[in-house]
């Protein structure tokens, strides 16, 4: 087993060689959790379990009826959040258990590559260098075939409207690899404002941090859901998955569609028309 981490980011091998110091979750952090059901924002209590660990229900009786949760300005009684947070949608069951299985095998077949933190990657798009705003489509042929039919379905929703995304980043996490990957902010130059990724395999944990006070809100990502991030969530918290939030092997379809620099009226639309001329091939 090898790794590819490098300064601050670790995974369980390079930690075992005694290579990089573990780093730990700061201690004032003030928790929340969403509760899928109802969409509500619970207070998590000192020593209480991850909501991994129990059904992230809400603190009443919440309505199992909904498959799209919005998590807008909400209160949960004597929880109440003194704090935005809105800009997260979740639709579960957007594949089947046939579909998933389906999904893995294709994306098996095909190379995995060493990322930082315990993961795997596939990257499926533009060659970037976001440092200095470069990208090369030399090396980009168009999305993976069995893409298509997924992104016809997500075009079909009233929530993801116009969606056309012209990257698609596989990742893997595993336990036994310390898989994690840190708070961090999406790009912004070249990617839009929909962050959209479909979870195969294990349910898990996005943990949104407020890049200044210590808040931190999880929301579920149930098995076979799907999770679109936009708005305040996509620019205003830091997005990341924790490590004892990986409790199974799990892997994230993410797709980034333009932002307005390359899209219709942009400085770089017609750079933004190649990309969605070569994303238009399912190869």
């Amino acid at each position: 087993m090898s790794c590819a981490c490098k300064g601050v980011r670790t995974c369980l091998f390079c930690e075992g060689k005694g290579a990089r110091p573990i780093l730990k979750q700061p201690q004032n952090e003030i928790q929340y959790y969403i509760c899928y059901k109802c969409g509500k924002i619970c207070k998590m209590n000192v020593g209480e379990p991850s909501p991994l660990a129990v059904e992230p229900f809400c603190q009443t009786a919440c309505d199992d009826t909904q498959s799209l949760i919005v998590c807008d300005d909400l209160v949960a009684g004597d929880n109440a959040c003194t704090f935005k947070f809105d800009g997260v949608k979740i639709i579960r069951n957007f594949v089947s258990f046939e579909e998933e299985k389906e999904l893995v095998s294709f994306i098996d077949s095909s190379q995995w590559v060493e990322s930082q933190s315990g993961r795997y990657k596939q990257d499926y798009g533009p060659k970037v260098n976001f440092k200095k705003r470069k990208l090369k489509t030399d090396t980009f042929y168009g999305l993976p075939k069995y893409t298509h039919t997924l992104l016809e379905r997500l075009e079909s929703l009233s929530v993801t409207p116009s969606f056309k995304p012209v990257e698609l980043c596989n990742l893997d996490y595993h336990p036994t690899r310390g898989s994690a990957i840190d708070p961090h902010f999406d790009d912004n130059w070249l990617w839009g404002d929909r962050l959209i990724t479909i979870n195969l395999l294990s349910s898990t944990l996005l943990s949104f941090n407020h890049p200044v006070d210590p808040l931190v809100v999880h929301v579920p990502h149930p098995r076979l859901s799907i999770v679109i991030i936009e708005g305040s969530a996509r620019y205003n918290w830091l997005h990341g998955i924790r490590r004892e939030n990986v409790t199974g092997r799990r892997v994230a379809m993410t797709f980034r569609e333009l932002s307005r620099e390359f899209s219709s009226g942009g400085s770089e639309e017609k750079l933004g028309e190649t990309l969605l001329s070569i994303a238009s091939n399912f190869i």
